[in-house]
């Protein structure tokens, strides 16, 4: 690449210092000669500088850094190196629009890797400051604590503006940190308020040095059951009866309390339908829990009562009579 850059710049340079020889005297070209590494470099005002941003992350994740310009004195173009801790894996490098002609490097596992912005046949040299590219890794499951350092290099032939000039930057490195590892301390628990009536509900504790949680089974926090009576179905003489309960906490869990049938409670004997001598009579009682309960039993025939006679006969003192026993 270097070979190439500085073939390019020496032919656009031939091409001005050689009408420079034919008004120069000898002496004049040999001085301007040793004086061409000072004439071909801009000494810009303020401090070009090129940052790689500095982000933390943990082992795992993957984490965008971004490489920016500030102080620009104008460029057209610019050819970096990103190297990049081994700890880190590169997934992606974008261009972020400050420049045109970007060309990324052609295998991402390369390190260090090489991003390119050659824009030569612009009208006017590049003067915006802002982020160039943005560059993604990474973090190795296996990475471990601190800082892990990614950073530019570049050739002095490598930036230049639109006269060919060298353009010098400084340098400011980036890169991942990552913390120490922790080990976390869950001591504060605070219910949930997720138990059922017959299932123990969670607790949650904060770590005591990150914002990390920690869920865990709130032993033994099962409300329990409140049940209040719904409906009474009241006991008959011949059938159950029964309460239904139905639990506040959740209407779907109920349960049903027996209650015994009564049985008849008779009162006395009363006669409905007295007996004659040709049919019987009927006695009838009543339930006194329910009237709509009744029994009858028969009266016999008033002729079937077993009877004595005497019989009767008229007569006069001193008469005989004879009387019947029937």
């Amino acid at each position: 690449m270097q070979g190439r850059l500085v073939f390019r710049k020496s032919l656009r340079r031939g091409t001005r210092l050689g009408k420079r020889i034919l008004s120069c005297f000898l002496a004049l070209i040999f001085l301007m000669s040793m004086l061409t590494p000072l004439a071909f470099f801009v000494f810009a005002t303020g401090n070009p500088t090129i940052t790689v941003s500095t982000q933390q992350a943990n082992p795992g994740d993957d984490v965008t850094l971004t490489v920016a310009l500030s102080d620009n004195p104008g460029i057209c173009t610019i050819y970096l190196a990103v190297h990049y801790d081994s700890d880190l894996v590169l997934t992606k490098a974008e261009n972020a629009g400050l420049m045109s002609g970007y060309t990324p490097g052609g295998n991402l596992s390369a390190n260090p890797f090489n991003i390119t912005w050659d824009d030569s046949l612009a009208a006017n040299d590049n003067t915006q400051n802002g982020v160039l590219a943005n560059l993604t890794f990474h973090v190795k499951d296996t990475a471990s604590s601190g800082n892990h350092k990614v950073y530019i290099t570049y050739n002095a032939e490598e930036i230049y503006n639109l006269d060919l000039d060298n353009v010098a930057f400084s340098l400011v490195d980036g890169g991942v940190t990552i913390a120490a590892s922790h080990v976390h301390s869950f001591t504060q628990y605070v219910s949930n308020n997720d138990a059922t009536c017959e299932a123990d509900g969670t607790k949650t504790a904060k770590c005591d040095g990150c914002d990390e949680t920690d869920t865990v089974a709130d032993t033994g926090s099962a409300l329990g059951h409140n049940y209040q009576l719904s409906s009474t179905t009241p006991a008959t003489c011949t059938e159950d009866g029964k309460n239904v309960y139905v639990c506040s906490r959740d209407s779907s869990h109920t349960y049903e309390e027996k209650i015994n049938k009564t049985g008849h409670n008779w009162g006395e004997w009363v006669v409905t339908k007295p007996a004659t001598e040709t049919e019987k009579g009927v006695e009838t009682r009543v339930c006194k829990n329910n009237s709509a309960h009744t029994e009858t039993r028969d009266i016999p025939f008033a002729a079937e009562n077993p009877t004595i006679t005497v019989s009767t006969q008229q007569a006069n003192p001193g008469d005989d009579v004879t009387l019947t026993v029937a």
